[in-house]
């Protein structure tokens, strides 16, 4: 609406804020506060009821403006509390907010258990599919490769022979293990 192109900004909203991932005592916490009240409700729940009469906060105006201060603020309160415990509490008081979560915790939430997110296959587990259509359900068929279980054979495709991939392999080219440490 400014005029000016778009630029990226991560998960925080441009026109509407705090509206962004926060730290919290445990896990982080995604606060998606759209107007005066719901900020109002957070605060008074963060124990600081105050805040919104501060000037740089009156307003959701004020706070995309002054959106630094406001995050060193919450981030302050916020390191008080529990992320997933305060999450909920929050959306009771209809604060849209959401524990940040890791594949671990989704795949064992009762949540993703009741939309059943999760496809097990002996020792695999993974995220399902979102959309549930009643006609065609949507189901593990193939289970992901195992760590570099197919690099000989993408090496075949693009020419390499047997005898070169054997002579990578010798050299300690070819990765066969995950390191330890490393980005998995």
């Amino acid at each position: 609406m400014s005029g000016k192109p778009p630029r990226r900004i991560g998960n925080a909203h441009p026109n509407i804020s705090p509206y962004d991932a926060f730290k919290t005592g445990t896990k982080s916490i995604f606060l998606a506060v759209g107007n005066d009240r719901q900020f109002e409700r957070l605060c008074a729940e963060l124990g600081a009821p105050d805040l919104p009469k501060d000037p740089r906060f009156r307003s959701n105006a004020d706070r995309v403006v002054n959106r630094d201060a406001l995050r060193i603020e919450l981030e302050r309160l916020l390191l008080n509390h529990d992320g997933v415990r305060l999450a909920d509490r929050l959306m009771r008081l209809g604060v849209p907010a959401g524990a940040v979560l890791d594949i671990p915790d989704v795949l064992n939430s009762p949540h993703a258990r009741h939309r059943q997110m999760v496809l097990a296959d002996g020792d695999y587990q993974g995220t399902g599919i979102p959309i549930k259509m009643s006609q065609s359900r949507a189901r593990l068929r193939f289970r992901p490769p195992a760590f570099n279980q197919d690099g000989a054979d993408i090496l075949r495709e693009i020419g390499y022979t047997p005898a070169d991939i054997e002579a990578l392999r010798k050299a300690g080219a070819f990765v066969t293990e995950r390191r330890k440490g490393g980005v998995e």
